[in-house]
């Protein structure tokens, strides 16, 4: 049997980007360096800023995942 379909290559080039942050996240290396930054004055004043912006940007980024996998034309189709 083959392990590499056509279908896992095209999940895989669809979902990469999202694949690396999971595994990126999963890892403790963003608390690191979260407390890393959040040791200096500077770096708190920025996490202030840039963590509710990083917020939206994902919910963005998450909410057009969705959208785009729950759309089926045939749906309409019959009405």
């Amino acid at each position: 049997e083959n392990i590499i379909s056509a279908e896992s290559v095209y999940y895989l080039r669809n979902y990469l980007f999202i694949y690396v942050i999971a595994i990126v996240g999963a890892t403790p290396l963003p608390k690191k360096v979260y407390e890393m930054v959040q040791k200096s004055d500077w770096g708190k004043r920025v996490t202030v800023v840039a963590e509710p912006i990083i917020m939206a940007l994902l919910y963005v980024v998450i909410t057009a995942f969705l959208v785009d996998g729950s759309f089926n034309p045939f749906l309409y189709f019959r009405f």
